[in-house]
């Protein structure tokens, strides 16, 4: 059996070595997914969690708590960032 832990201890060292474009990439990737597993599940915390650190507004497409833990995240569309607070693509392109 796997151990998710650990797993998840490595993806945050990748996440954390890589740039914000390479970031950005690899979450983006996710949203053309449609399967879930245990794995994507800890593959995204650990995006998420990575993005937190680097002090991103990431409210386009996290929901928050109250205590400011993560409740949900959407993954509908592809996101980019612009000026530090991530948006989604979608929506920039409206505003153009």
């Amino acid at each position: 059996m796997l151990n998710y832990a650990v797993v998840q201890s490595q993806w945050k060292t990748h996440f954390h070595s890589l740039s914000d474009e390479e970031l950005i990439e690899a979450f983006n990737q996710e949203t053309q997914k449609k399967g879930w597993t245990t794995a994507r599940t800890y593959f995204l915390k650990s995006c998420i969690s990575e993005m937190l650190e680097r002090k991103w507004n990431l409210n386009s497409f996290v929901e928050f708590h109250q205590n400011g833990t993560v409740k949900s995240v959407s993954l509908q569309n592809p996101i980019q960032l612009v000026n530090q607070p991530l948006i989604l693509k979608s929506h920039q392109n409206e505003n153009n």
